[in-house]
Order: C-alpha cells, then sequence, then structure tokens
C-alpha cells in the first residue's frame, strides 16, 4: 500500500532516547472485497466498550474531487502494521480485534 502515511515517524528523539512507533493501519472491505487505507478510525473509549471501532471512513476519488465515505464498521477487518517486514521488505499487518 504505497500511499499509506505513518502516525509517528519510527526515529530516536533527542530527549527521551526513545523509537517513537510507526503506527499504520489498512482495512479489508467484505461488501467490496477491496483493501483500502482508512482516513479516519473512531474508538470508543466508554468504560462498557473501550476500544470497540465505532466509525472508519474512506477516501474516494471522482472526477469532481474527494469525498470521505462512511463504512459500517462490521463491513471492515482493520489490520495494523506490526513494525516488522518480511523478507522481500513487504510490511506485516496483523488483525486488530475491536475491544479490549
Amino acid at each position: 500500500m504505497g500511499n499509506q502515511r505513518p502516525i509517528g515517524d519510527g526515529i530516536n528523539t533527542a530527549d527521551t532516547h526513545t523509537v517513537r512507533p510507526v503506527v499504520m493501519f489498512r482495512a479489508w472491505d467484505k461488501r467490496t472485497q477491496q483493501m483500502f487505507v482508512p482516513c479516519a478510525l473512531l474508538f470508543s473509549v466508554h468504560p462498557d466498550n473501550l476500544g470497540q471501532l465505532l466509525s472508519v471512513k474512506r477516501m474516494e476519488q471522482d472526477e469532481i474531487g474527494q469525498e470521505s465515505i462512511d463504512i459500517d464498521p462490521s463491513d471492515v477487518i482493520l489490520m495494523q502494521y506490526s513494525g516488522l517486514n518480511d523478507k522481500n521488505g513487504v510490511m506485516i499487518f496483523e488483525d486488530v480485534k475491536s475491544g479490549i
């Protein structure tokens, strides 16, 4: 997925000498059978359903421009970059289980 933009840069920070993680997500739309990079994810912080995926948005472009489209979270398999690459340099993603 060449157009993914990581959250965090995965480099050492001068003041803490720690590595900030690179956080990237992708999602499989079960209805359209297509992989996409979500432009927005919303998780619950309420104690009764902490970590539950509430909203997923994807960008779609047409001849007029771009717009974000809401996707039903139950129609999505969310995956997060594990921080590892395979022997060919391909990023390894793992399924994210909604809820903690």
